[in-house]
């Protein structure tokens, strides 16, 4: 369910935004977060107009 791993908050009128992801195992996570964030911030504030103050990622699982 995709809902689950998203969670919004509006703070000071700009949009905080967590984000709940599982890696798979190899893979670089911070690399993986930094794409993650840019692009949730270009894309909210772009399609919405509401200015994005956090992208929060938290890593809850490895996948073997």
């Amino acid at each position: 369910n995709l809902s689950k791993g998203v969670q919004l908050k509006l703070v000071d009128d700009m949009l905080d935004v967590d984000l709940f992801i599982i890696v798979e195992y190899g893979i670089s996570i911070s690399a993986v977060a930094a794409a993650i964030i840019e692009t949730v911030k270009y894309k909210v504030e772009h399609y919405t107009g509401i200015p994005v103050g956090r992208v929060n990622v938290c890593v809850e699982d490895i996948r073997v």
